[in-house]
């Protein structure tokens, strides 16, 4: 999913002369230039990079820990966490405490 914007930056890289030939290949064989092919076709891939860095895979076992967890009664607060609470409230209301959203 390449998007044409203005080209400003060259990015120039040494390939073997067989990988050129096979990217030139696979360019002519869907009508397009050689670098329109190379960019979309790393663009693309890096976009499903990024994308896999989002993803947490867990194991069936894993799962199901995870599920039984959520799925568990939640504990009421300590005095503890509800001093830290109060704390936090009055922090962020007098401006020592910052939340952005």
């Amino acid at each position: 999913m390449f998007v044409q914007e203005t080209k400003t930056d060259r990015l120039n890289i040494r390939v073997p002369q067989s990988l050129k030939q096979t990217w030139q290949r696979a360019a002519k064989a869907q009508g397009r230039s050689l670098s329109d092919y190379i960019l979309e076709k790393v663009t693309d891939g890096a976009i499903e990079d990024i994308g896999r860095l989002h993803v947490i895979e867990l194991t069936l076992r894993d799962q199901t820990q995870l599920l039984k967890e959520l799925h568990a009664p939640v504990p009421e607060p300590t005095a503890r966490m509800r001093k830290m609470a109060i704390d936090y409230e009055k922090a962020v209301k007098n401006g020592v405490l910052v939340v952005s959203h």
